[in-house]
């Protein structure tokens, strides 16, 4: 019972930010769906044939993008990470910073952050899944339905272990050249590094090769895929925990 409450306070703290404002809400619900589907079309489906004749890096590229920044298009600027103090280099999201201070339990405040962000994460990158397959002929023919639902099953988990990095920056990070210039190198070493890896040892590009993966490795995709997605929330979970105990927001 307590545990089903936590849960139901986290929502309605999550669902404040979600309908913070009529546009926001109209833009989650109507605006959001029209430009994936818009970039869909004029974006991935006309070059997904070069891709896999030529093995373009680019597209992995702009894939990852879009797949994984696309739950920040909407957020407004007050709920974004901003300066907690004119005289600190931390950085949080304005909402927790002031949730903190009313009697909430932290994990409360941690399921409150991950209910927002798979709210914004989970609908989007489903649509961007859809949107590719409806309109993408030659996809259409290189793999079933259910082998297309299982190569969704392996990205919406890299989106919990791999974006979910985005709500757990929310409880607070130092933000300063340095840090900066640190995650700017690991980030763009990491991708050069991931999409190297596919491209010249494997031979196919990332989305590519996870799509094979899903044809030939269906179960095996599937059981390692919710495995993972379980232990990304576990980690950014106890992250976030470790965080919130350890900061000094005040």
């Amino acid at each position: 019972m307590i545990y089903l409450k936590s849960w139901k306070l986290a929502w309605s703290l999550a669902k404040f930010e979600l309908t913070a404002s009529p546009l926001y809400l109209l833009s989650l619900c109507l605006f959001n769906p029209l430009l994936i589907f818009l970039v869909v079309f004029l974006v991935i489906s006309p070059v997904f044939n070069d891709y896999l004749q030529n093995n373009d890096v680019g597209f992995d590229f702009i894939f990852l993008i879009l797949f994984l920044l696309a739950p920040a298009w909407h957020r407004p600027k007050r709920f974004l990470m901003q300066s907690v103090s004119q005289n600190s280099d931390l950085w949080a999201a304005p909402s927790l910073v002031l949730q903190l201070q009313l009697p909430i339990t932290k994990n409360t405040l941690i399921k409150s952050r991950l209910l927002i962000y798979f709210f914004l994460s989970f609908p989007a990158q489903c649509l961007l899944l859809l949107a590719m397959y409806l309109v993408t002929p030659q996809l259409q023919t290189m793999v079933t339905p259910i082998e297309y639902i299982v190569f969704c099953i392996i990205w919406l988990s890299i989106g919990v272990y791999a974006g979910y990095i985005m709500p757990a920056g929310d409880v607070g990070d130092e933000i300063n050249v340095k840090s900066v210039t640190i995650a700017f190198l690991q980030l763009n070493v990491g991708t050069i590094a991931i999409l190297t890896f596919f491209h010249l040892v494997i031979g196919y590009g990332l989305v590519h090769s996870t799509i094979l993966i899903a044809k030939k490795y269906a179960i095996l995709s599937v059981v390692g895929s919710l495995a993972l997605l379980i232990a990304g929330l576990y980690f950014w979970s106890s992250y976030m925990r470790n965080r919130l105990y350890k900061t000094d927001y005040f």
